[in-house]
């Protein structure tokens, strides 16, 4: 499917307010940028910066996961190097409902269980294999067209695999793409610490949807020898062809914000 991205937006501001975060970006000038080291990194596949449909300015990134699918569907960022043992993350997502005029894709629905919403993780250097924490979250096939939310932690590979952890705030699946947070732009964030030595199950980590904490777990073990923290992780992977086939799903990905010492200002507050 192919979609032709009329220049139209959505009635917001112009520009995102100016925040005091480590790094922010609105996309709004039709390119990535870099702030104090931190950039995007790596985005691939079918995951391009458009015109035409943003939460500010012109500009952002559409995912299309559609047919002929490319492998790997990759809106990554890298934190220059710098290894962060606590980081608070914030982007703007927008899931379609279909029904979009102008159109701004098919419905966002559920189809496989394990794509990939938020990985945050220390760099892991080929052949890949050393063992390295991992934290987010995958998204799951729920009940109809519905997508739910299963938060994720741990070591990969090595003591043990990332694999969806406990939630201390209510169930372990949580609703996400649904009827009330499609055809809208919501606003996701993430918290979380890594362990600080080998044995000391002291990591955690949060996600907050429009403000409000749906997902919380301390007590994380996620040690490993030469640990360095946080250091790249990406906002979006779709790994197989389940979402691809036809009609296929868009997301789009308008505002991106880390900070080190504390939440992420929110534009839409």
């Amino acid at each position: 499917m192919s979609l032709i991205f009329m220049a139209s937006r959505a009635v917001v501001p112009a520009a995102a307010p100016e925040p005091d975060d480590l790094f922010f970006d609105d996309l709004s000038t039709g390119a990535t940028k870099t702030m104090n080291g931190v950039t995007w990194g790596t985005h691939s596949g079918q995951a391009d910066i458009i015109s035409g449909f943003s939460i500010y300015g012109d500009s952002g990134f559409c995912i299309r996961n559609e047919l002929p699918f490319p492998g790997n569907n990759l809106i990554g960022f890298d934190l220059g190097g710098v290894g962060y043992q606590e980081l608070w993350l914030m982007w703007l997502i927008y899931m379609p409902t279909g029904a979009e005029s102008p159109p701004r894709g098919p419905i966002m629905r559920g189809a496989i269980n394990g794509n990939k919403l938020i990985r945050v993780e220390m760099y892991n250097p080929p052949p890949f294999n050393n063992p390295y924490p991992r934290y987010g979250a995958s998204m799951y096939d729920g009940p109809g067209t519905d997508v739910t939310l299963g938060p994720q932690a741990g070591v990969f590979p090595g003591s043990g695999t990332v694999s969806q952890i406990p939630n201390d705030i209510g169930a372990d699946e949580l609703p996400f793409c649904n009827a009330a947070n499609r055809g809208r732009w919501i606003a996701l964030e993430w918290h979380g610490r890594n362990s600080t030595s080998s044995g000391s199950p002291n990591g955690f980590q949060e996600i907050l949807l429009d403000g409000t904490l749906i997902a919380q777990r301390s007590g994380i073990d996620s040690f490993e020898s030469g640990n360095d923290g946080f250091q790249e992780g990406y906002v979006w992977g779709s790994t197989d062809t389940a979402w691809e086939t036809n009609p296929g799903t868009y997301v789009y990905v308008g505002y991106f914000a880390v900070n080190d010492t504390g939440r992420c200002t929110n534009p839409l507050a």
